[in-house]
């Protein structure tokens, strides 16, 4: 980056229901934000868009220059305008000068040519990284697993469970003085702090401050989840998971799961839903609406019903349309939505030209609802999240919601789940994602005995409770698994 030179022009359109998606990952519940009759009644020409997440958009375009989200060291903002959804939201910006290799960036945000944010003013490390906390905290490749192979002696070993725990459990650096009050450690002071030190070599621990005690980095993480939780009990500190799944659909059944796990761990929980062509047909209904207008009404096993309107050009006959009703749930009944047999079954030589015709007409109801149909994502405890300083920079915080707002990133990550037999853990910067390099990912994926369908997931700061999120996780994969199959046998 040089003086002058503008940074790459952000364009984002805010759809009519991000205030409402928004409001429940930030909490800011304003009606300002999410009742258009409220926000009308005092004075404003709609439902507004957060602050926050219009600022977000200002840091978003900061980083994309930058080369990620570490680049973006400071950003202040004047809130000019109101923002309305919708509507085109574009973030320019100029280097105004350089200090000691960071680029100090002027920027504005607008939308229809009024400024919604002026006088933003960022300072931008470009292709900045991740400061390292502690002198011997060693790199790792965004998307690798660390290595939990070094060898430590069973004092070790016990030291580190502990400062994983007590930092799990406080958020604050562990000194030697805490270490040494605790009965199961049965050395000295000067002992222990030795052991710090070696556990600090060897890339376990960080020493954030002289004065301050050590923290686990990813690493230590990753050998205590690995190495230290091997055969101890993964018992869940909160409530024992409950999903009361009995004589539900599908979909609220992925929501109630979506909703107990985050209220069980105080962690983001995130469900994908089996995809839309491993059900199947169980009923079909052609009502006649007006004479020359018929609707189709199809429901899958999973308990999903669509409709779908046709309109023909002069009134269809009664008999017509009763008939094909009864045809349809014949020849269709059972079979997958996403089974090449579906047109072969609609397509019936045997039939008359008017019955084929018009079955053709209807097809659509059917054909269409497999190619058009998305992966639903189920999100809860984002609030949690971001509740009780687990996530402290602002930055961080900016990239997550947007990261939460690309259903095709979310679902790529999760992915990598359902190739697993058990619990898949990520770790700090093992995740691919930039926006998940301070958070861990624990996912499972459930499903039938023969494959599996869906995840079920959790992600929460990198000193989580592992133990806890991983039963939790796991059992709620086997819950959901039993209430699948029986959906699907």
């Amino acid at each position: 980056m040089q003086t002058g030179d503008a940074i790459p022009e952000l364009k984002v359109t805010p759809d009519k229901y991000l205030t409402v998606r928004y409001a429940g990952a930030s909490g800011d519940f304003n009606p300002i934000h999410i009742d258009e009759d409220f926000a009308r009644q005092v004075g404003l020409p709609g439902r507004i868009l957060h602050g926050l997440w219009t600022m977000a958009q200002v840091a978003r375009a900061q980083t994309d220059a930058g080369g990620g989200p570490y680049s973006l060291r400071r950003l202040q903002v004047q809130f000019r305008g109101m923002g309305l959804p919708e509507r085109e939201v574009t973030v320019t910006g100029t280097v105004t000068e350089l200090r000691d290799g960071v680029a100090v960036v002027h920027a504005v945000a607008e939308q229809d040519g009024r400024a919604i944010i002026r006088n933003a003013a960022a300072e931008i490390a470009p292709d900045g990284r991740r400061p390292a906390r502690g002198r011997a905290r060693r790199a790792s490749r965004p998307g690798r697993f660390l290595q939990s192979g070094v060898v430590l002696t069973p004092r070790q070993e016990l030291i580190l469970r502990k400062v994983v725990e007590v930092h799990t459990a406080t958020g604050l650096p562990v000194a030697s003085k805490t270490l040494a009050g605790d009965p199961e450690i049965d050395c000295g002071p000067s002992t222990i702090r030795n052991e710090l030190s070696m556990l600090e070599e060897q890339g376990l621990l960080a020493h954030p401050h002289t004065s301050a005690g050590r923290v686990p980095t990813d690493a230590g993480h990753r050998f205590y989840v690995d190495r230290l939780l091997v055969g101890r009990d993964l018992v869940p500190a909160g409530r024992a998971l409950e999903l009361q799944l009995v004589r539900r659909e599908v979909d609220e059944a992925m929501r109630v799961t979506t909703e107990t796990l985050s209220q069980v761990t105080n962690l983001l929980a995130i469900v994908s839903a089996p995809p839309i062509d491993t059900a199947t047909v169980r009923h079909v209904e052609v009502l006649s609406l007006q004479p020359q207008v018929l609707m189709v009404v199809v429901i899958t096993s999973t308990g999903g019903v669509t409709k779908k309107v046709f309109t023909f050009e002069r009134p269809v006959d009664q008999g017509l349309s009763a008939w094909a009703g009864e045809y349809l749930n014949e020849r269709l009944e059972g079979v997958s939505l996403g089974a090449r047999t579906l047109h072969s079954r609609l397509a019936d030589p045997s039939l008359g030209l008017t019955e084929r015709s018009f079955l053709e007409r209807l097809t659509p109801a059917f054909t269409e609802l497999a190619a058009t149909a998305e992966d639903t994502l189920y999100v809860d405890g984002a609030a949690r999240l971001l509740s009780e300083h687990r996530i402290q920079d602002l930055t961080e915080i900016n990239v997550l919601m947007g990261f939460l707002e690309r259903r095709v990133a979310l679902l790529h990550v999760l992915s990598e789940a359902l190739g697993r037999r058990d619990v898949l853990v990520r770790i700090g910067h093992e995740n691919e994602a930039p926006a998940l390099h301070s958070l861990a990912l624990v996912a499972s994926g459930y499903g039938l005995p023969s494959r599996h369908l869906g995840t079920v997931s959790l992600i929460g700061p990198v000193r989580m409770d592992y133990g806890a999120a991983i039963r939790t996780v796991r059992e709620a994969a086997r819950q959901l698994s039993r209430f699948i199959e029986d959906v699907y046998e």
